[in-house]
């Protein structure tokens, strides 16, 4: 049996209200309710898979901010990770650029989801693709199941 608050709740889900973020403006949402996520364009993220399989698994996420942070060019970095067992799979950006783009279109950036274009995608298994995202295209090296590049 649905309630009123039960379907507002759903309505809420269905709904998010997504932002795209290219190099040279934001794409925003005609409308929606509940939940932001802001979607970075592939030309604004770098990607590095990062192994910690010999790291314990309670550590690997502190590992990952670290090696992140060293790896990284920029002062402030976004990150978003995809594990793949011990595995990381990662996505990063220039934090300070995102945050003042969302502070342009009046986003609090707390209270937003980051997530890099490419993840949005279904992954690949294995051999080379292409896949035709928001600005051109993007190609992909997968080994039995597993991004290389």
């Amino acid at each position: 049996m649905y309630s009123p608050l039960r379907r507002a709740q759903r309505a809420l889900r269905l709904n998010p209200r997504v932002f795209f973020q290219f190099p040279d403006h934001v794409q925003r949402p005609e409308a929606g309710f509940g939940k932001m996520t802001w979607v970075l364009a592939r030309a604004l993220c770098h990607f590095k898979p990062v192994d910690l399989s010999q790291v314990p698994l309670r550590a690997r996420a502190q590992a990952l901010s670290l090696q992140v942070a060293q790896f990284s060019p920029y002062p402030a970095t976004g990150h978003h990770a995809v594990w793949q067992k011990g595995r990381a799979l990662v996505w990063y950006w220039d934090q300070a650029a995102v945050q003042r783009s969302m502070a342009e279109v009046g986003l609090a950036p707390r209270r937003v989801q980051v997530l890099p274009e490419s993840v949005l995608y279904a992954p690949g298994t294995s051999g080379l693709r292409l896949i035709g995202n928001l600005q051109g295209v993007e190609g992909q090296c997968w080994q039995q199941d597993r991004l290389l590049q």
